[in-house]
C-alpha cells in the first residue's frame, strides 16, 4: 500500500515539470518588465519629489550649473549708442503774392502802375505823419501835378491814375482815381463816391480818419475850396451853392460821413483869397424828381434852378 502511494505514473510527473516551467519563465517576465519600469520612471520620481533648494537671504545664491538639458545662456546683444537723427531743414519758399486787387487796364499793371505811386509817394515825406497830413500831401501833389480836362476816356482805375501820372492830365474821373491809388498805397482806407444825379457824372473819394469818414476831392472846381478833408455838412453847402446836384449821392449805399460843421471852404496853396460860404438855409426843400428820393436820415438838399450859363473851365460839371 505503502508502495502504490508513492508511485505516480509517467504522465503526471511529466505535467507537473512543465508548469514549473512556466511559472518560471512568467516570473521572469514579471521581473524584467519591472526592471524596464523602474529605469525610465525612478530617476522622475527621485527627481520630483527631492528637496527644494535652501535660499538664504542677503547671500546671493550660486547659479545652478547647467545640465545637459539645460538650453544654452544667450548672451546679450551689444547695442550701439543711438545717434540722434539731425534736423530736418526746409528750405524757406517764398512768400504767396497777394491777390491782385485791380485788374490790369489792356497793358497797364497793378505793378506798373504801383512803381509809379510808389515813387511818388517817396518824394512826399509821409513818414510820421498822421492820417489828415498825409491826405493833405497827397491832394496838394495831385492838384499841382495833373491838368484838368473836361472829358476823358473812364478806362478803369490803373488807367486813370497812369495817365494822371504819365501825361498828367484827365476829367473828374482821373482826379478820383490817382487819388485812390496814392491814397492806398500811403495806408489811407479810402472809397468811391459816384454822383446820383442825372444833369451829369462826377466822381470823388470818400476817406476814414481816425475811425471817421471824409469826402476828398481833388478836381479842380470854383470858387476855389480847400476839399482833402470834408465833412457832409460842408458837402451840402456846397452842394446848395451849384444848385442842388453837386454832392449829391445815394447814402445808403457808403458808410455815414462825419457831419460836422461848415468850415469856409479855402485852399491856401491855390486860392488865398477867401470866399464867402453860404448859410445852411431852414426853408423846407421842393419836391425833388423821382429819381432822386429824399433820405430821412441826412438834412434836404436845397435845390434851385440850374443856371444856363456854360460851365467855367476847370469845373467838374460834365465828367
Amino acid at each position: 500500500m505503502k508502495k502504490r502511494l508513492n508511485e505516480r505514473p509517467d504522465g503526471e510527473n511529466e505535467s507537473g515539470r512543465t508548469k514549473s516551467g512556466l511559472a518560471l519563465a512568467v516570473l521572469a517576465a514579471v521581473v524584467v518588465v519591472l526592471g524596464l519600469l523602474g529605469w525610465f520612471f525612478v530617476p522622475a520620481a527621485a527627481q520630483r519629489f527631492a528637496a527644494p533648494p535652501v535660499i538664504t537671504f542677503g547671500i546671493p545664491s550660486e547659479p545652478p550649473e547647467p545640465t545637459a538639458e539645460s538650453e544654452p545662456t544667450v548672451e546679450p546683444a551689444v547695442t550701439e549708442p543711438s545717434v540722434a537723427p539731425s534736423p530736418t531743414v526746409t528750405p524757406e519758399l517764398p512768400a504767396t503774392p497777394e491777390p491782385s486787387h485791380y485788374p490790369a487796364d489792356g497793358d497797364i499793371t497793378e505793378e506798373i502802375v504801383f512803381a509809379l505811386a510808389d515813387e511818388v509817394i517817396a518824394g512826399l515825406g509821409l513818414d510820421g505823419l498822421d492820417g489828415e497830413a498825409k491826405v493833405r500831401k497827397i491832394y496838394n501833389w495831385v492838384k499841382a501835378n495833373v491838368n484838368y480836362i473836361p472829358d476823358s476816356e473812364k478806362i478803369g482805375v490803373l488807367d486813370g491814375a497812369y495817365n494822371a501820372m504819365k501825361k498828367k492830365r484827365g476829367d473828374c474821373y482821373t482826379f478820383y482815381a490817382i487819388g485812390e491809388i496814392l491814397l492806398t498805397r500811403a495806408g489811407i482806407e479810402n472809397l468811391m463816391v459816384e454822383r446820383d444825379s442825372t444833369r451829369s457824372n462826377h466822381y470823388w473819394s470818400i476817406i476814414k480818419i481816425d475811425g471817421l469818414w471824409y469826402h476828398y476831392d481833388a478836381t479842380p472846381a470854383k470858387p476855389a475850396r480847400d476839399t482833402h478833408c470834408f465833412t457832409d455838412a460842408q458837402a451840402v453847402s456846397y452842394t446848395n451853392l451849384r444848385g442842388g446836384w453837386y454832392y449829391r449821392y445815394d447814402h445808403s449805399l457808403y458808410p455815414e460821413v462825419y457831419w460836422g460843421e461848415v468850415k469856409t471852404f479855402i485852399d491856401p496853396i491855390h486860392d488865398p483869397e477867401p470866399t464867402e460860404e453860404p448859410e445852411i438855409t431852414e426853408e423846407p426843400a421842393p419836391e425833388l424828381p423821382a429819381n432822386e428820393p429824399e433820405s430821412d436820415d441826412e438834412p434836404p438838399l436845397i435845390l434851385s434852378e440850374p443856371s444856363d450859363e456854360p460851365a467855367d473851365i476847370g469845373e467838374s460839371d460834365a465828367t
